[in-house]
Order: C-alpha cells, then structure tokens, then sequence
C-alpha cells in the first residue's frame, strides 16, 4: 500500500464517526474551549500529515530497532535524539502551561527569550527505547547510561516510562482492528498484527523537531 499523504486539521481526525461529528463529540473534544486554546495545536501541529501505513509485525520479530548493538542503538538515535525547542509566554498560555513556574531561556543564536518545550514523541520513544535497553540490561548496564544507575533509580525510572506509555496509550485508544491467520501451516490462529493504520507522518515531525531546535545556551540548566 501507498504511503501517500495528507494535511489534516486537528479537529478533522481520522476515524471520527460522522454521527460523533453531527452530535457534537468533534467539539468536546478537538475544538477551541471557551477559556483556552485546544491542548491540540502545539506549535508542531503544522508539520502534521497523515498517511496509510501497514504495521510490520509478524509472528516473529527482528528489524533494525530490535535487539542490542551498535547498529539497533544507531537506528534508535535518528528517531529519538532530537533538541528541544523554545515557545514564547503567549504560546505557553495558549496551551495551558504555566510560565511562572516554567523554564525561562534566551535563544543564544539571536537573544530572544522564550521558555524551554520538547516534543512528546521524542520522550516516549526514549521510554521505549529505556525499555529495550533494560531488556538487555547484561549489554548495556556495563556500558553506561541509564541502566546503569542504582537499581531504586532505575526502577524509578522504568516505571515512569510504563506509566507515561499507559496514559499515552490509553490518551490514543486506537480503534483499529486485526484478524487472526495461520502464519504455521496448522491449526493454531495466530494475530495478525500487520494490518493498515492511519498514521501521523513520523519524519515530517521529526523534520520540523530539527528544523527548530533551539540549543542550550550557557546560563542554561540542565534538564
């Protein structure tokens, strides 16, 4: 199947039912509030496109981001290490985010002040890829990094990132649907995982996440 995309607004997200539509869902749930801008529109909402992809999972896994090594943590590196980037107060307000009590920095490209943001997606593929790592935890632990750290710290950690992908998870509810074949030749029903989604273009977000980072300046914490 094609991977052909699209531009789509933000309140016109695929899989809404029409009758959702007609009965107002759209509005409780993707439209401007009274009080507040929609949590929906950060400032990468622009470099949103969507297209059909087919998940690639059959019944026995490999690929480049699976296992450990050189090459599987290389291929986790491009997707998820990308810098931050930088809003301005009204865009903090706009979403619903509290400047008082946020990260105030200046851009030391060009001294403009604004307050420190990352992307969400890059936080959770670091969650999975804390995940992997763990999972291989003989290979990495003597490596460095955080699987490394002392088993409580760790642990904290670790259980930060299964809650953070639950919530996560559950915020998407995917209501795509899958079937069961027989990938074995006998009588035994496997799922069949790869199926077609909807999904948000992945390296155009990634490419406006690059596109605007904004590096830490000198008077800059760390975070």
């Amino acid at each position: 199947m094609s991977n052909a995309y699209h531009t789509v607004a933000l309140d016109e997200e695929p899989f809404l039912a029409k009758e959702a539509k007609e009965e107002g869902v759209v509005d409780q749930k993707w439209t401007e509030s009274t009080e507040s801008k929609s949590i929906l529109d950060p400032p990468a909402a622009s470099a949103v496109k969507y297209e059909t992809k087919h998940f690639d999972l059959p019944p026995f896994t490999e690929g480049p981001f699976v296992g450990m090594g050189d090459d599987v943590d290389a291929a986790w590196d491009e997707i998820s290490v990308v810098g931050d980037t930088m809003i301005s107060r009204e865009e903090m307000v706009k979403l619903g985010l509290d400047p008082e009590t946020s990260l105030a920095i200046t851009d030391p490209r060009d001294g403009k002040p604004g307050y420190r943001v990352a992307i969400e997606v890059f936080h959770q593929l670091h969650c999975l890829n804390l995940l992997r790592q763990n999972v291989y935890k003989e290979y990495y632990s003597p490596l460095g990094g955080d699987t490394s750290d002392a088993p409580e710290d760790l642990t904290g950690h670790l259980d930060h990132c299964i809650e953070a992908l639950r919530q996560f998870v559950m915020c998407q509810s995917d209501v795509g649907v899958f079937s069961f074949n027989y990938p074995m030749g006998d009588d035994d029903p496997w799922p069949n995982y790869s199926t077609p989604h909807t999904c948000r273009n992945f390296n155009s977000i990634r490419q406006w996440a690059v596109d605007h980072t904004v590096p830490r300046g000198p008077d800059e914490p760390e975070h």
